[in-house]
């Protein structure tokens, strides 16, 4: 089994850019009973920092935190605030991500007052795969506080039910799902098969095929194994997904122009070089690459990929 330590070193960047880019999704996945009640074009991305006793106190830093708009089932049409509060937890045990999960909550509550929902995405933990995790605080037999949250258990979850739905971000995440080992290149091959034929743009499908790509670290054999299977004309969809945009601008290039198959070969560059240096760029610095049409402006950026700190000390210089 191939050495993923690595792969979860940067998750919190990683996943912290694909729930906000895949919120609608996230929220399907672990929140299904929501469906049809958010209202996604309200959604406020707030301050995750929190200092809960300031200015001395120890300061606690949320993964992401959304102000959302939730219709009211019991009132047709009449909708309200809600705080939804998402913590990615890479640990083994659940102790730290009560702990967070309950400072949080009670801060959140208090500073905004209005409900609370805590949805923690767990990698390595699986419980019941999606459900609801209780925290209970007692002094004496008398008195019991409740809290809950809702939790993803990602390798609780079925990869073959998952890896062929509609939900793209769930595809995404089919590499932490539970899953027969022997089958990691038909898993991988089927996974990009399906986020390519997503209709979602280029950054988001590339988003996407990245968790995929970081998550199912093939061994030797299970490499080959995939490149037998992208020769497969039903897999052709993901063998796009895995040719360099440096190829495609090239044929589109042979159609449109070699302008812009030459553009497409530097933002191509720049986006594999910077991603391997300062990690995965959000979708808004994918799309300013994008739209990007000078070649001299991205050559010179492919130059300083090595010189810069990050993706924002690259672009503002």
């Amino acid at each position: 089994m191939p050495d993923e330590t690595r792969a979860f070193e940067d998750h919190d960047q990683r996943f912290k850019i694909a729930v906000q880019e895949f919120f609608a999704e996230f929220l399907a996945l672990a929140m299904p009973h929501w469906s049809g009640r958010v209202d996604f074009s309200k959604v406020e991305w707030l301050d995750k920092e929190a200092f809960p006793s300031p200015p001395a106190g120890e300061r606690g830093i949320m993964d992401l935190v959304a102000k959302v708009r939730l219709e009211t089932p019991a009132k047709e049409e009449e909708w309200r605030w809600i705080i939804v509060l998402i913590e990615i937890d890479s640990r083994t045990s659940l102790t730290s991500a009560r702990q967070q999960v309950e400072r949080y909550y009670h801060f959140l509550r208090a500073k905004h007052e209005i409900k609370v929902m805590p949805i923690v995405l767990l990698l390595k933990v699986g419980l019941e795969g999606i459900g609801w995790e209780h925290i209970y605080d007692s002094d004496d037999e008398d008195w019991v506080h409740q809290l809950r949250f809702r939790y993803v258990g990602l390798p609780a979850l079925d990869v073959a039910e998952h890896v062929t739905g509609s939900n793209s971000f769930a595809v995404a995440l089919a590499g932490l799902m539970r899953r027969k080992e022997e089958r990691r290149a038909w898993l991988k091959a089927t996974a990009l098969k399906r986020i390519g034929e997503t209709e979602a743009s280029k950054a988001r499908r590339f988003l996407l095929s990245e968790i995929v790509d970081a998550y199912l670290k093939l061994t030797e054999d299970e490499e080959a194994e995939f490149q037998s299977m992208l020769t497969k004309p039903e897999y052709e969809e993901a063998k796009q997904m895995t040719t360099t945009w440096f190829l495609e601008g090239k044929a589109e290039g042979k159609a449109e122009g070699k302008a812009e198959g030459k553009l497409e070969e530097a933002r191509t560059l720049l986006l594999r070089l910077g991603t391997k240096r300062f990690g995965v760029p959000s979708p808004e610095l994918v799309a300013a690459m994008e739209s990007e049409q000078r070649q001299e402006r991205l050559e010179e950026l492919v130059d300083r990929v090595l010189d810069a700190d990050d993706w924002d000390d690259l672009l503002r210089r």
